[in-house]
């Protein structure tokens, strides 16, 4: 942990006092940059969980970075950060609890006659779970693919050899319908505010202030 934090004060040491300073850019303002700069770097790194690491940072911007404390915490009065992190509560209920295992499970008895319904029933439970839990990774990795391995091994289809009597199939067909967010064939995507964590702040951005051009529909055109 100590090697980590000294890597992050060496981070923000060298951007503050070694990257030169754009003439625009007042000090506290270069002070902040410094500080953002070693949050990314220690999100990746963690010396300690992220979730405190973001709160030390905020902290140390107030301290630092010429922030008050109402201009530091202004981000968590944003209605949609609440929605995204009630969201996840949700979702982790969900997953601890099976009901989204269950839920899928439901639709592949229900449509999952052919390999091809499966692939269908596995999007169809995607659609639905999209709506509660607001993470790509969430629903493939903790519903979704432990579903598809299950299936396929119960086929007698495993990696190597047997991939392509079923797995192969379903593997794909699960990473265009739900692993990939951006494609048209997710039909989740288009479907729910919630689908992913980053849409309501996304949505936020492009809105604007009322009035405002950026509050035209048609700077919005992924959201429904």
């Amino acid at each position: 942990m100590l090697r980590g934090f000294a890597i992050l004060v060496a981070v923000y040491l060298v951007v503050v006092y070694l990257v030169p300073k754009p003439a625009a850019v007042k000090p506290e303002g270069w002070r902040l940059t410094g500080i953002f700069a070693a949050t990314i770097i220690g999100s990746i790194i963690e010396p300690i969980p992220a979730g405190a690491l973001v709160l030390l940072a905020v902290t140390l911007s107030a301290l630092m970075g010429g922030l008050t404390i109402t201009e530091a915490l202004s981000g968590y009065s944003n209605s949609s950060v609440w929605l995204v992190l009630v969201a996840f509560f949700i979702s982790r209920a969900l997953i601890q609890t099976g009901l989204a295992r269950r839920i899928a499970l439901f639709f592949v008895r229900a449509f999952g006659h052919s390999s091809l319904g499966v692939a269908y029933s596995l999007a169809a439970s995607d659609m639905v779970l999209a709506g509660m839990i607001p993470s790509n990774g969430a629903r493939s990795a903790g519903v979704v693919l432990p579903i598809v391995r299950s299936i396929s091994e119960l086929y007698g289809s495993f990696p190597g050899e047997t991939a392509n009597r079923l797995g192969a199939y379903l593997m794909s067909a699960v990473y265009q319908a739900v692993g990939r967010r951006e494609t048209p064939a997710n039909p989740a995507s288009p479907l729910w505010y919630t689908t992913h964590c980053r849409d309501p702040c996304e949505y936020a951005m492009k809105a604007g202030p009322p009035g405002s051009p950026q509050a035209s529909p048609r700077h919005m055109s992924h959201f429904p």
